[in-house]
């Protein structure tokens, strides 16, 4: 077959052919196909001939980790380039593709929806093997790179933290498995009750809660269940004090460092855990209007681990079907109420599809209420309503008729009172850990406690001596199924 080439910038005699043909249609269309290979032509000259490559040129014995703060600060606008292609470029002359290693490993981790989790492998790998994730700190990892250290004497050496290629592949397996792991224990509906990637308080938290977690599963089997126990505090504290909503990176290595000291020791408790415990009654939970923020997905968790009951069957919804609903319907909200408060937390319970459907849609709870208890019964309603932290005295304010804006105001803020019991009970004193029939229980006996308690202190200075009584503390463990 012959061919036609014309050169860039060349001319076709095209055009001068249909002008001799008298053909008006192919003389336009000779004449803009001409137009076109002109400028295409011109196009590729300027990109062999004249494109521009911008570099920084850098000295040859500045350390990785100021090429590290130099790339990222390069990098912060247009195509987003972060640490892990940097990381991914300087292990290729080494061997390693660390793109084909990501690749292997992302159809575990794809619960959690975000575009770091390359780099959250990266940060656990280097929270466990040096207490610190900020990207400086990853080059670090490279096989054979030297990290000066400076011991407690301030004498400083050299140290490799990866030794060989082979070392490095078998922690970034331990670092995949370690967040595999947390997000299942994330997601769990008994355990921490994030149960989809869009309730979880942070994904920031997760590349320190992987680590932790990894790293309580290397103590010494007797310790392990008192350093869950710690895990869950801390974790809990984090979410509610929106620890985790700004830079991380700082905060992660801190929190680890403090919590493997508490692990080891009881009275290593970190501020954060008591300063939590303190001062969990302040949290305006009202205010927590939008979906996906720590303290709003945490109460939502919450309401999870509880096991919170669809109003229509009575069933622990299935995770894929749950969502978030308003108790007094939004349409109620905007003609009645001046801000925004109907889309509180205070006025949201998971519930199925069906139930927002079929029972609430857009009318009041004095209205659907009354029909679930013709027929279901008030025990069987109110019961459920308490497993979505509606107490008794909730429900009564639900039903009141006319239903006004100073009835939602007492019902938010009864609700906000019993979801800040639950926190105490659940995450504070730990009946988390309980199977549900047994935390009323606990808490009946926990209250019973306190009034003899409260009764010996009033009457001991009548009783003699040697009749007075020690009261100890009882042991949960009495508590626990076997």
């Amino acid at each position: 077959m012959n061919s036609v080439v014309i050169p860039f910038g060349g001319r076709s005699n095209k055009g001068e052919q249909a002008k001799a043909s008298a053909d008006a249609e192919s003389t336009r269309q000779a004449t803009t196909n001409a137009t076109n290979a002109r400028d295409f032509g011109e196009h590729l000259k300027g990109i062999t001939e004249q494109y521009q490559i911008s570099y920084i040129e850098l000295d040859k014995e500045l350390a990785v980790d100021k090429v590290c703060d130099i790339f990222t600060q390069i990098n912060s606008r247009g195509i987003r380039l972060d640490v892990f292609d940097l990381v991914n470029a300087l292990l290729k002359p080494k061997g390693l593709q660390l793109k084909h290693m990501w690749r292997d490993a992302a159809p575990r981790l794809e619960d959690v929806e975000t575009e770091k989790m390359n780099v959250y492998i990266l940060q656990v790998m280097s929270i466990l093997r040096q207490g610190y994730c900020s990207p400086k700190y990853l080059y670090f990892l490279l096989p054979g790179q030297e990290k000066s250290v400076r011991d407690p004497d301030n004498t400083r050496r050299k140290e490799v933290l990866i030794p060989d290629i082979a070392s490095f592949e078998e922690q970034w397996d331990a670092a995949v498995d370690a967040l595999e792991d947390a997000i299942k224990v994330l997601r769990h509906p008994q355990e921490y009750g994030a149960v989809s990637s869009a309730f979880l308080p942070y994904v920031s938290i997760l590349p320190v809660f992987a680590s932790l977690r990894a790293h309580a599963k290397s103590l010494p089997p007797q310790r392990q269940l008192d350093a869950r126990r710690k895990l869950r505090h801390w974790y809990w504290a984090a979410v509610f004090t929106n620890r985790y909503s700004g830079s991380v990176e700082s905060t992660s290595a801190r929190d680890f460092l403090d919590m493997k000291a508490w692990f080891d020791e009881d009275a290593s408790e970190p501020p954060l855990v008591r300063e939590f415990a303190a001062r969990f009654r302040n949290l305006e939970l009202r205010k927590e209007t939008k979906r996906g923020t720590s303290v709003y997905n945490g109460v939502f968790n919450l309401l999870v681990l509880q096991g919170a009951r669809d109003w229509m069957t009575g069933d622990v919804p299935q995770h894929g079907d749950l969502d978030d609903h308003h108790i007094v319907p939004a349409s109620w909200g905007k003609k009645n109420l001046k801000d925004n408060l109907i889309g509180t937390i205070l006025n949201r319970s998971p519930l199925t599809a069906d139930t927002n459907r079929h029972v609430i849609s857009d009318r009041l709870p004095n209205e659907y209420l009354p029909e679930l208890i013709k027929q279901n019964g008030e025990n069987t309603v109110r019961s459920i309503l308490e497993s979505h932290f509606i107490s008794p005295a909730g429900l009564a304010i639900l039903l009141r008729a006319p239903f006004t804006p100073d009835d939602y105001d007492a019902f938010i803020s009864e609700r906000q009172r019993t979801i800040q019991d639950a926190i105490e009970n659940l995450l504070i004193k730990e009946r988390l850990d309980l199977e549900p029939q047994l935390r009323e229980l606990d808490g009946k006996v926990e209250s019973i406690e306190l009034r003899l308690r409260a009764s010996y202190t009033r009457n001991s200075a009548t009783i003699p001596p040697k009749f007075r009584l020690t009261f100890c503390r009882r042991s949960r463990s009495a508590f626990r199924a076997p």
